[in-house]
């Protein structure tokens, strides 16, 4: 469940400080290719917060486009609400009473009344593990962080469009849904309850993302994924580098068509697997923007 949290990038909302390194600019050199660039962000971090710290309007300004990890107007739309609704159940026989014991769902219980009170078990139960360790992930990070007005990633898209600019996903809905909560239900409890017996461990694991975050520090973000023990190499490169490299191949045609800014989350960002490595093999030049 670490990974999945750092993946989710949730609510971030306190000042940052002047050596946070988020914002990248593409470009290649002796081309007609047009320079873009490439933001990090936590997805439910203020817009007006990473604004101060990255200078995102500026680049919105200049840029045909903005690319984020989906398009959210097609995921509010009722169509992809359905999409996220139908992904995110279980099947009849894999509900939360059927994959957990007694005792685990008590625990369960435990963790829902200190970070979501007034919801029980039985009103996820027939959700997919996956999609209730996501919940209790996001209500454990607005614990600490507070609740955010204008999340980052949904603003840039809402401003985007109001400058006339495009708006475009580098996955479905229905992709990143899989992502998130599809795989193996058993080893999505595992990984639940796993983070339930864990809660003091994942309050230090949040704490050490929000710095890393608030520093710009990539390679921190990176190490705390690495030493992530509840997942298998499997649902790593399920969540992480499989998305990576689709999402290359992707912006390996869009990035000499226009200049845009592409919008994911921090999490994707480092690493030999990671899209600035996968950039750079691909011919261009990725530079931080001061």
């Amino acid at each position: 469940m670490k990974k999945l949290f750092i993946l989710l990038a949730l609510a971030l909302t306190a000042t940052f400080t002047s050596t946070a390194q988020l914002l990248w600019q593409i470009s290649r050199p002796g081309t007609e290719v047009p320079v873009s660039y490439l933001l990090g962000t936590y997805h439910l971090a203020d817009y007006l917060t990473v604004d101060s710290l990255a200078g995102i309007t500026p680049v919105i300004d200049k840029v045909d486009g903005v690319v984020g990890e989906i398009d959210f107007g097609k995921a509010s739309s009722i169509e992809g609400q359905m999409a996220m609704a139908t992904l995110a159940a279980a099947p009849a026989d894999s509900t939360l009473s059927r994959v957990l014991t007694p005792a685990q769902l008590d625990s369960l219980q435990t963790i829902l009344d200190t970070y979501m009170v007034g919801v029980n078990v039985g009103q996820l139960d027939g959700m997919r593990p996956a999609f209730a360790g996501m919940l209790i992930e996001v209500a454990r990070a607005a614990e600490m962080t507070g609740k955010v007005s204008n999340p980052i990633d949904v603003m840039i898209q809402t401003k985007a469009l109001e400058a006339g600019k495009t708006v475009t996903g580098l996955e479905t809905v229905e992709q990143q849904c899989e992502a998130l909560f599809g795989g193996n239900i058993i080893e999505q409890a595992q990984s639940l309850m796993w983070g339930v017996s864990h809660d003091s461990e994942m309050k230090s694991t949040s704490r050490r993302i929000f710095e890393a975050y608030l520093h710009g520090d990539l390679n921190e973000i990176l190490s705390i994924i690495e030493e992530d023990n509840s997942m298998d190499a499997a649902q790593t490169d399920r969540l992480i580098h499989s998305r990576n490299a689709d999402w290359l191949r992707l912006l390996a045609g869009m990035l000499p068509a226009a200049s845009l800014l592409i919008v994911i989350g921090a999490g994707h960002i480092p690493g030999e697997k990671g899209i600035l490595k996968g950039l750079q093999k691909l011919g261009f030049d990725v530079t931080p923007v001061k």
